[in-house]
Formats: structure tokens, C-alpha cells, sequence
């Protein structure tokens, strides 16, 4: 994907979700955590990013099977629950840091929280709302996933292409109990 795609797509990301109350908000990641439960369980054939659940959360980015599909498993729950879908094939949203523009970030490991929701009486994280791993390996936010609850020092997720050790290439989709000292970011794209 050439940068000039990349960043047209995220021109257009930035504008996915519309303005929402507080209320709204709620009620849009709770119907994202619907969708997303539907996969729970999901594992892949052959342990190689395929299988009849994968391969179509793939293609909802425009992606082959065999590819990393975290992103994908995010996109595609929020797209069968009405929130945010741009449309089939977008494939910035394959690469789990088109997840975490600056302007969708609730709350980051270093700042604790986005100065534009503070005191807004929104909650720091809810549910729905799209967490990041980074990864010094790589240089960036390499693993995506959706948070189900905020439990303090926690967060429980929902998240595809991992396993029970949290690996970001994993084979199916799995509830998750993170340590937020490890969570790099959380981004909100329901309001």
C-alpha cells in the first residue's frame, strides 16, 4: 500500500463515526461488542490466517487469506453492527495503527487520557472502543483488538488473531485480560 493510499484512507477514516451523545456512544460499543461476541470461539483451519470466519473478515478489508487479520476482526464487527463501515475492501484498516490516529485516542500509556474528552463526563475507556499493543520490534502499534470492560489496573478485550498467551498471531478470536501498563493506546470510533 503506497503512503499517498494510506493516508487518503485515513482522511476518510477520520470521519467514519459521527458526532454522538454520550449516551449514543455507549450504546454504539455495546452493539460493536454484540457483533464482535458472534466471533468468540472463531479459530482458523490450519492455523495459517484462514478458515470461513477469518477469510471473510479479510475480505471486508480487501485482504487474501494469510494475512494478519486483527484489524480485520475489528472492522468487521463494527461494520456488521451498523457502526462506522466505510465499506467493503477499505485496507487501512487492515494495519492495526490506522486504528489510533491522535485525534481518535482516548487514552495513552504515557498521558493517561486525550485532553479533548477530559471533563466531558465521558468515561476514560468503554466498551467498544479499540485498544493498541505496540511493539518495539516492529516500531509501531502492531496488534488491535476491542476493550469489553475497563477493570482499573485491566482491561478485558475481545480480540481477533491471538491465542491464550496474547500472541498477535495467534489462530482464532479470544477474550483477553490485559495489564493497561501494556496497552500502548485506546481509541474511540463509536461517537
Amino acid at each position: 500500500m503506497s503512503i499517498r493510499h494510506l493516508l487518503s484512507c485515513l482522511l476518510c477514516v477520520g470521519s467514519i463515526a459521527l458526532s454522538a451523545q454520550p449516551n449514543d456512544c455507549v450504546a454504539r460499543g455495546e452493539a460493536v461488542l454484540a457483533s464482535a461476541a458472534r466471533y468468540d470461539g472463531v479459530r482458523e483451519a490450519t492455523g495459517h490466517n484462514d478458515g470461513v470466519e477469518v477469510e471473510h473478515m479479510l475480505a471486508m478489508v480487501g485482504m487474501p487469506k494469510g494475512c494478519s487479520w486483527c484489524g480485520a476482526f475489528v472492522y468487521t464487527a463494527m461494520c456488521e453492527a451498523g457502526v462506522g463501515c466505510v465499506s467493503a475492501g477499505v485496507r487501512a484498516f487492515a494495519w492495526a495503527p490506522a486504528w489510533h490516529p491522535p485525534a481518535r485516542r482516548v487514552w495513552t500509556k504515557a498521558r493517561g487520557i486525550n485532553s479533548k474528552f477530559a471533563g466531558s463526563g465521558e468515561r476514560l475507556v468503554m466498551p467498544g472502543d479499540v485498544f493498541g499493543l505496540y511493539f518495539t520490534n516492529l516500531g509501531r502499534i502492531g496488534h488491535v483488538g476491542l476493550v469489553v470492560r475497563d477493570e482499573g489496573k485491566f482491561l478485558v478485550t475481545l480480540e481477533g488473531n491471538t491465542n491464550d498467551a496474547g500472541s498477535r498471531e495467534g489462530d482464532g478470536v479470544f477474550h483477553k485480560r490485559r495489564r493497561k501498563d501494556q496497552v500502548y493506546c485506546v481509541s474511540r470510533w463509536n461517537c
